[in-house]
């Protein structure tokens, strides 16, 4: 019996003028990989993205990075597995999934092909049509995968009715107890590709080596431009001891030193009980928090905890200078509070950064501009405008599409933080892209190169 699992991580293609070449361990695919791994399966990790890194091919205004197709199809000969699970976590980089389900098929046209991660979750009967892809698993999928591989290989009696988020099949199951999953089978991954990079996710690492961790799931607000309800359901936190006793594992194993969290809401629930055990035990690291950290989270408490533990910078998701606005995109931020958080973070040293979204439907150019003054007024450190994108499953999506706001060659390659997707009657997607360009080199004093 072929007890063989192969999850890949497929390369990434990035608009070569306006995006840093990003890396992190791909943790979706890691969390599964331990899973399987516990349950007996041969299981192995291929990130396609970080094993050529510098691999890099320039295809018009953009620019491929990882390994090659054929790289790729001859990676899975050599192992020979029975089933290919490809991560599809990007909309934009969706080209990229549906090339390594295709060298699947070359390689072995009996190998079965499943396909997860955001993308699929959004749009799954698109992307069943695809027929190098034989299944779909959305949302969550620790124990739906591991329920697949007993149906496929070990032919237990499972029903593939029955399988939560099975390609159509609905998505009612989701992990209560975080602690019960094991931690993430990063010893599958060629770690030294990644400390060589010197990357924490989107920019430079302070200190080697750098690790990402999650503590929770989800995330308690409902923002229309955001995905991660139908991704992850319902906001869950790690228990701290667990999440302790995972830096504790990376210390002790790999000499851990700094820690880039991904949640999608850090600061929230247990997390100050966490910095203050991380202080209490004199954790020689340093963190910050990689997709950015709620204002409304923050009092004075939690900043000196931050500070303390070992925080170097805080990238706030202010999200816009209009209240207005902040209320289309029900983000409970209140704008009076923002000057007083910023102080506080810089008067403990640590570096001020915040994302500012512009484009919304809502806005009109007098608004978006209120927003870019607002954040010059904050005197940060860094500003981030990344532009409204609606992508497939969001409400922001099935507004512009009630409103017929989409622009008319909307597509998924072009779903990026640089390229505007939205044209209202009063302004399209130049003005956007201007804006942004503009208020991001004057800010942050910078040329035109790698925004971000």
């Amino acid at each position: 019996m072929n007890n063989k699992i192969l999850l890949i991580n497929p390369p990434m293609t990035y608009l070569t003028s306006v995006e840093p070449i990003r890396l992190a361990q791909p943790m979706g695919i890691c969390y599964i990989a331990g899973v399987l791994e516990r349950a007996g399966y041969d299981i192995k990790l291929l990130d396609a993205h970080a094993e050529g890194y510098y691999g890099r091919q320039k295809l018009g205004d953009r620019t491929q990075v990882g390994l090659s197709e054929k790289e790729i199809r001859d990676k899975i000969m050599d192992f020979n597995p029975a089933i290919v699970g490809v991560s599809s976590m990007f909309t934009d980089q969706y080209h990229n999934a549906k090339m390594v389900c295709k060298a699947a098929k070359e390689a072995n046209p009996e190998i079965i092909t499943c396909m997860g991660g955001v993308h699929p979750t959004l749009v799954p009967e698109e992307v069943l049509k695809d027929p190098n892809v034989n299944y779909i698993l959305r949302s969550e999928a620790e124990y739906s995968f591991l329920d697949f591989c007993d149906w496929q290989i070990k032919e237990k009696n499972i029903s593939p009715e029955k399988i939560d988020g099975l390609n159509l099949n609905p998505k009612e199951q989701w992990i209560k107890n975080l602690d019960d999953l094991p931690f993430p089978a990063r010893h599958l991954l060629p770690l030294q590709k990644y400390f060589e990079a010197g990357k924490a996710y989107r920019e430079p690492s302070k200190r080697e080596p750098a690790f990402p961790i999650i503590t929770s799931r989800c995330c308690p607000a409902s923002c229309r431009f955001c995905a991660t309800h139908l991704m992850q359901g319902y906001y869950r936190e790690r228990s701290v001891d667990n999440v302790i006793a995972e830096m504790e594992y990376l210390i002790d194993n790999y000499g851990m030193k700094e820690i880039y969290f991904l949640d999608d809401a850090l600061a929230h629930g247990n997390f100050r009980q966490i910095l203050k055990k991380m202080i209490e035990k004199k954790f020689d690291v340093v963190w910050h928090g990689a997709n950015g950290i709620a204002v409304y989270s923050m009092d004075d408490e939690i900043i000196e905890l931050f500070a303390k533990s070992g925080c170097y910078k805080v990238l706030l998701a202010i999200e816009s200078g209009v209240q207005e606005t902040l209320a289309y995109m029900r983000k409970p931020v209140r704008l009076e509070k923002v000057r007083a958080v910023v102080e506080k973070i810089k008067s403990y040293g640590m570096k001020t950064e915040s994302l500012f979204m512009i484009g919304l439907p809502c806005e009109t150019k007098e608004s978006m501009q209120n927003t870019v003054k607002f954040a010059e007024s904050l005197n940060l450190d860094y500003a981030t405008f990344p532009i409204a994108t609606p992508f497939p499953g969001t409400d922001l999506y099935k507004d512009c599409l009630e409103k017929g706001y989409l622009v008319k060659d909307y597509k998924y390659e072009n779903l990026k933080f640089g390229i505007g997707n939205i044209q209202t009657e009063e302004w399209g997607p130049e003005f956007v892209e201007n804006l942004r360009k503009e208020a991001w080199l004057r800010i942050n004093k910078i040329d035109s190169a790698n925004l971000d």
